[in-house]
């Protein structure tokens, strides 16, 4: 993972929300009301079908996007915890901006630290968590062609 997939962990969680959100405010409309009707039985002229059919797309994507996220989810901590064994105050930093959300401002209160060396340690941290990238992928490059050979 990247210094760009990191600074975006915020938006594609708040994206995959807002998609969930969507989904079941669409559902709302289509039954008209707010409670899940899976199970019932289906009725005589159908109506229920095309209702149980789109509750079905909507938990399909639903879990699919919830998949997406937890992948990416998976791949940014992994990258945060190899970091932490290097130097923990950084993977600190940044799992607190990044994946808590919090400002530069809250970082360096809660730390400590004043906001110029927050600033600083934010810096070096993004550049040890690209190293770790980095070094992921050359790992990945010379194990493949290992297994090419």
């Amino acid at each position: 993972m990247t210094r760009k997939d990191l600074e975006d962990y915020r938006k594609k969680q708040l994206y995959v929300k807002a998609q969930i959100g969507y989904l079941e405010e669409a559902w709302t409309k289509v039954t008209g009301t707010s409670a899940n009707l899976t199970g019932m039985p289906k009725g005589k002229n159908g109506t229920n079908d095309l209702k149980e059919d789109y509750l079905d797309k909507k938990d399909k994507l639903i879990l699919e996007k919830k998949k997406q996220f937890e992948f990416y989810d998976k791949n940014i901590r992994k990258q945060l915890d190899e970091l932490s064994l290097i130097n923990p105050l950084y993977a600190s930093i940044l799992h607190m901006i990044y994946i808590n959300g919090n400002s530069i401002e809250e970082v360096a209160s809660t730390m400590n630290y004043s906001y110029f060396r927050v600033c600083h340690f934010k810096g070096w941290a993004l550049n040890d968590f690209d190293k770790l990238d980095k070094n992921y992928k050359s790992a990945n490059k010379s194990k493949q062609k290992q297994k090419n050979m």
